[in-house]
């Protein structure tokens, strides 16, 4: 094929799934499911906003895996949409990835940390309307000279990217990723195969255009308030883009802010509730100032922590109720904003709306 350029031809992994003991992770967990069904593999979502992966390893490390395989993310006439695709890995649990939504757009991302960051993302050159592709995602890592991924649908070049300063060395796992925006989004994946080899030979061809740290920051939003918002002036070094959003709902405001990765998340996080020393004096949120976490499944096995703090913040109109959170699957902050002095109120809003979506 013009312009393959990765050079991986040496078999790995060849699935159609009429065995479910191949070795894809399978599960139940608060998100949704992962199993094998009828000779092919799903995943189906219970949450909105959510996202799960499964994954296989391989035997021994390659520096260029090409993964592929038949993608189902629900005809034009589905009212639960979403987003699927395919990863190279590493046994710790990092990813690269391209994977198609609903919208009709490809995006790159990376998983690091549980948290995943959007590299780049544009317009299928034809959408399926039955929204069946043939996907083949390849991937070369830094060993060979940068991070280089291509993709290609149904037989057409859609992207590549090239990064240098930042990847995976070598790819040990390959995965196929699915995340929901609506509740009972289900992702299809049939006829995989995955090939490795050492040598990148180049490709043809531009890099994606360039994504803005505000539109990667949209693409995380809970889609209540993607309608909603509009970009403002950072206000933290720290922070790469920030959405102010005014919903239709209980809160009065919701802004959400995007960091380069969990380590500058967190340090925003700690510096700006140790501002307003929400300590625990109560139960919960629900009753006054306080600070805590809870934990749920994380997409790659692992448990994920979200973070939140609760505090009144003084305004020459009175006092305003604040709810800030994080999330560990994405470098991002959210911050609800209540315009009086009602945490019981500011709490319902964020179960029902914030760190879930």
């Amino acid at each position: 094929m013009p312009g393959t350029g990765f050079e991986a031809d040496v078999p790995i992994v060849e699935d159609d799934f009429s065995d479910p003991s191949t070795g894809w992770g399978i599960g139940e967990l608060d998100e949704g499911s992962l199993d094998y069904q009828d000779g092919r593999f799903v995943i189906e979502f219970a949450q909105a906003q959510a996202s799960l992966w499964s994954r296989c390893s391989f035997e021994e490390a390659w520096d260029v895996v090409r993964v592929s395989g038949s993608i189902f993310i629900g005809s034009q006439a589905d009212t639960a949409e979403g987003a699927a695709g395919l990863m190279c890995g590493v046994e710790a649990g990092d990813y690269v990835g391209g994977l198609l939504n609903s919208a009709g757009e490809w995006v790159f991302f990376t998983i690091d940390d549980s948290a995943t960051t959007s590299l780049g993302r544009g317009l299928l050159p034809t959408i399926n309307a039955e929204g069946r592709y043939d996907v083949t995602l390849e991937c070369a890592g830094t060993d060979t000279g940068a991070t280089r991924l291509r993709l290609t649908v149904g037989g057409q070049e859609v992207a590549v990217f090239e990064r240098t300063d930042a990847g995976l060395p070598t790819f040990e796992r390959a995965g196929m990723y699915a995340e929901s925006a609506d509740v009972g989004f289900i992702a299809i994946f049939d006829d995989v195969e995955v090939t490795g080899g050492t040598v990148f030979g180049g490709f043809p061809g531009a890099s994606p255009q360039a994504v803005s740290p505000y539109e990667e920051l949209l693409y995380d939003l809970p889609s209540a308030f993607i309608e909603d918002c509009q970009p403002a002036p950072p206000e933290d070094p720290l922070i790469l883009a920030q959405a102010i959003c005014i919903p239709a709902t209980e809160a009065a405001e919701a802004r959400f802010m995007l960091f380069a990765g969990p380590a500058e998340r967190d340090a925003f996080f700690q510096s700006l509730a140790a501002d307003h020393d929400p300590s625990p004096t109560v139960g919960s949120c629900r009753e006054g100032p306080f600070s805590g976490s809870f934990t749920a499944p994380s997409t790659n096995g692992q448990d994920g922590a979200y973070r939140f703090a609760c505090f009144a913040v003084p305004t020459s109109a009175g006092d305003q109720t604040h709810i800030l959170w994080t999330d560990p699957h994405v470098a991002m902050i959210g911050l609800g904003v209540l315009d009086r002095p009602d945490f019981a109120a500011l709490y319902d809003w964020w179960l029902t709306i914030g760190p879930a979506g």
